[in-house]
């Protein structure tokens, strides 16, 4: 159960840190009006109730674990136990925003951003780490009906571009009418294509660029890359890659927000389908992943 310890850990610690966030945030607003304050102390409460229950929660479940007959049931409980709070807690703060927006300074309403931010990478996280345990378990449908990845590709492209609407970064994409799969099910090669452009995004530069594209090789299998003019990846970190929580120096020093899950979690779902992940890289000039997947479903046993 490495994940599912994993999933333990690392919420517990967002969930302390997005709460000392909050502690801060509730210091910076005291200037406020009165009535701003007593909105905050209202969330302060909510937030506090909200975070004792996830933590309760976690208790309950690791007793309730053993008595469960399938993993799929335990997977499934855990994962609404743990986002449904946590999304509750970010309408919460959507609210406050926008009640305090009139009243609040510019430092006031950056801290009120900074702690949502937070809270939706906790929700990622929750979602990211549920899928992980997902492929861990081997967890699969049965059968997946033909579908078009090339438009699975194109959803991840443009919600990138919105998520990333900010960023000064050119995004093309390139598509090459590959025709229907079954290979892979639309939510895990969805998951890969976000993880892989995510990844671009967060480590090149305003003024770069990146380019995803899509072909299908002499086999007919199902190629895909995203290639970035980012900072690359240096000579000592290209062998922990793919490796689970691993976080470079350049990483946390640009404050990405990552955990060091999103490369391990697009090989653990390519290698589970018969397929193949690689880059290539050069310190300063970029880097490009590929992965290939084949043209018939191919499921490898965890």
């Amino acid at each position: 159960m490495d994940a599912f310890a994993a999933l333990i850990v690392l919420i517990a610690a967002i969930l302390c840190g997005a709460f000392a966030l909050a502690a801060v945030f509730y210091r910076r607003i005291r200037t406020l009006s009165t009535e701003v304050l007593e909105r905050k102390n209202a969330l302060r409460r909510t937030s506090k109730l909200l975070i004792d229950k996830n933590l309760e929660l976690f208790d309950q479940n690791l007793r309730q674990q053993k008595q469960l007959e399938s993993k799929e049931d335990f997977i499934g409980i855990v994962s609404h136990q743990l986002r449904t709070p946590a999304t509750e807690v970010k309408w919460g703060l959507e609210a406050l925003d926008r009640e305090i927006r009139s009243h609040a300074g510019e430092t006031e309403l950056a801290y009120l951003k900074k702690l949502r931010t937070s809270v939706e990478r906790m929700i990622h996280l929750i979602d990211s780490l549920v899928r992980l345990m997902n492929i861990e378990e081997g967890y699969r449908r049965l059968s997946i009906p033909p579908y078009e990845p090339d438009a699975v590709i194109r959803n991840a492209v443009e919600a990138a571009r919105a998520k990333f609407a900010d960023k000064r970064i050119g995004l093309t994409l390139t598509l090459a009418a590959t025709g229907p799969t079954d290979a892979i099910d639309a939510d895990s090669l969805d998951l890969v294509a976000d993880n892989l452009i995510e990844n671009a995004f967060q480590y090149t530069k305003d003024g770069g660029g990146i380019i995803v594209t899509t072909s299908l090789d002499e086999k007919g299998d199902f190629v895909c890359s995203v290639a970035d003019t980012g900072i690359g990846i240096s000579v000592e970190k290209q062998k922990t890659v793919f490796v689970k929580f691993q976080r470079s120096e350049t990483a946390m020093r640009m404050n990405s927000g990552g955990m060091g899950l999103g490369l391990y979690l697009v090989k653990s779902i390519i290698d589970r389908h018969g397929g193949t992940v690689s880059f290539r890289t050069e310190e300063g000039k970029g880097t490009a992943f590929t992965f290939t997947l084949p043209a018939k479903r191919v499921l490898v046993a965890g």
